[in-house]
């Protein structure tokens, strides 16, 4: 500094400290944060809310399979295949009457039972497969079908197609 001139460094010396604004606040935010917020919030709100349909979902599909077990384990006990079939038709109508109107199940039987069922799998195989047991032949006295083959469309039908409209609070 002996270099400067001395009134320079009288100058200089004379300048009070740099005075340093004060820090920002990170209070109130600005708009941009505000809408972040809201649309966080909004995603949390919307992930919490399928994931709870979800496990209602599952847990009513498992409600339904465990019911459809019931009835597997009671036709393995006693070999009666047209109280299997009876069975099979209250749970499918149970079932449906959880999803649709009950003026367009109650009353239903045979082919338009059938198409019914075809409809919520979205498949023939009702109509035209092992599922027609379940329309007129459910009535006969000593009824013949592969209740194996049955029982499994049952299964695939519960995990394919009557939970997917399921709205209800409850089962």
């Amino acid at each position: 500094m002996s270099a400067l001139n001395p009134q320079l460094a009288q100058v200089l010396s004379d300048l009070k400290p740099l005075h340093e604004p004060p820090p920002i606040n990170w209070w109130p935010l600005s708009p941009g944060w505000w809408v972040l917020a809201v649309l966080t919030i909004g995603v949390i709100v919307f992930c919490v809310w399928f994931l709870l349909r979800f496990w209602q979902r599952y847990q009513y599909q498992q409600h339904l399979l465990d019911e459809l077990n019931q009835i597997w384990l009671h036709y393995q006990q006693y070999q009666q295949t047209s109280t299997y079939l009876h069975h099979a038709n209250q749970y499918l109508k149970r079932t449906l009457l959880q999803t649709q109107s009950r003026a367009n199940i109650a009353s239903l039987c045979g082919q338009q039972w059938l198409q019914v069922l075809d409809q919520a799998s979205q498949s023939n195989a009702f109509t035209d497969g092992v599922g027609q047991a379940l329309g007129t032949m459910s009535y006969q006295p000593n009824p013949h079908c592969n209740t194996e083959r049955l029982h499994a469309l049952l299964i695939n039908w519960t995990k394919k197609a009557s939970w997917l409209n399921y709205t209800g609070p409850g089962y």
